[in-house]
C-alpha cells in the first residue's frame, strides 16, 4: 500500500515531480504514473494504485481543471474519503469538489518550491501525515504461534492470488504476493520507507517495561520479500533437497 496516489495532468509533470520528491523526502511513498508496469492494462493499473493509497493528493492547474482523467481520478478519490486537494497553479477548481457540501477544502501551494518555506506546503504535509498515520496498516507478517487461518485476513491487501515469481517485474507494487511455484512459500513483498517502531508510554496494553521503548526511526533502504505464512517442514525440506543446505546440526560428512 502506498500512502499518497498524486493525480495530476501529464502537462505538468514538473510539478508532480517537485511534489513527489518533497513526501518521499518527508518520508512519505509516493505513486504516479510514471511507474506503470508496462505489461499491466493502463487503467486498471491506475485504479489499483489509487484504491490502495492512503490518500489521493489532487494538483489543480488550468490544465488539471479540464482533464477528464483527473476529474474521475478525483470523483473515485472523494468517494472513498481519501480525497486531498492542493492548487498549485492558480485557477478555478471544480465547485462539486470543494466547499460545504462535501467537507473539502485546498491548500494553496501556488509559488511553491522545494527547499523554501511556504505555509501552505507546511499545512499539507501536515494534513497527509496525519491522514497516512491514521489509514496505516502494516501487512501482518506471520509468526510461528500463529494459525494460517488468522493470517488469511491478509487477502485484503492483494485481492488477486499468488503471482508466479518469473513473471514479477521491478515495478511491482508492495503487497503483492507471488511464489516460485506452486508449493514454495508465498512471499509479500515490503516497500522500502520509515516506521516509527516501539510504543509510546501512554499507549493501551503495552507492556509496561523496557521492550518498547524508546521509540524510534526505522528506515527501510530497499524494497524485500518476506515470507507471508510460517515456512513447512515440508517446504523447508524441498529447499534442503533443492540446494544441499546443511544446518548446524546436521554434520555434512
Amino acid at each position: 500500500m502506498v500512502d499518497v496516489f498524486i493525480s495530476y495532468k501529464k502537462e505538468d509533470r514538473k510539478y508532480v515531480q517537485r511534489v513527489a520528491a518533497a513526501l518521499d523526502a518527508a518520508g512519505l511513498s509516493t505513486w504516479w504514473d510514471d511507474r506503470i508496469d508496462p505489461v499491466e492494462s493502463w487503467e486498471k493499473e491506475i485504479w489499483r494504485a489509487l484504491d490502495s493509497s492512503r490518500a489521493v493528493l489532487v494538483l489543480w492547474t488550468p490544465r488539471a481543471i479540464t482533464s477528464s482523467f483527473v476529474l474521475e481520478e478525483v470523483e473515485r478519490g472523494l468517494k472513498r474519503k481519501r480525497l486531498v486537494q492542493a492548487l498549485i497553479e492558480s485557477c478555478e477548481i471544480p465547485e462539486k469538489f470543494i466547499g460545504r457540501e462535501t467537507g473539502q477544502q485546498y491548500y494553496d501551494l501556488v509559488g511553491w518550491r522545494p527547499g523554501f518555506e511556504h505555509p501552505g506546503w507546511e499545512v499539507l504535509l501536515g494534513r497527509l501525515k496525519a491522514q497516512c498515520a491514521k489509514r496505516s496498516s502494516i501487512f501482518r507478517i506471520p509468526i510461528f504461534n500463529r494459525t494460517r487461518r488468522e493470517v488469511r485476513a491478509d487477502a485484503r491487501h492483494w485481492p488477486m492470488g499468488a503471482l508466479k515469481g518469473e513473471t514479477l517485474s521491478s515495478g511491482a507494487h508492495p503487497g503483492t504476493v507471488f511464489a516460485d511455484e506452486n508449493d514454495s512459500p508465498e512471499m509479500v513483498l515490503i516497500p522500502e520507507g520509515n516506521f516509527v517502531m516501539g510504543s509510546p508510554q501512554d499507549e493501551e496494553g503495552r507492556y509496561g517495561d523496557d521492550r518498547e521503548d524508546p521509540q524510534r526511526q526505522v528506515g527501510i533502504a530497499y524494497q524485500f520479500a518476506v515470507s507471508r505464512y510460517a515456512v513447512t517442514v515440508g517446504q523447508f525440506s524441498k529447499f534442503v533437497a533443492s540446494t544441499g543446505y546443511h544446518t548446524k546440526g546436521i554434520p555434512t560428512h
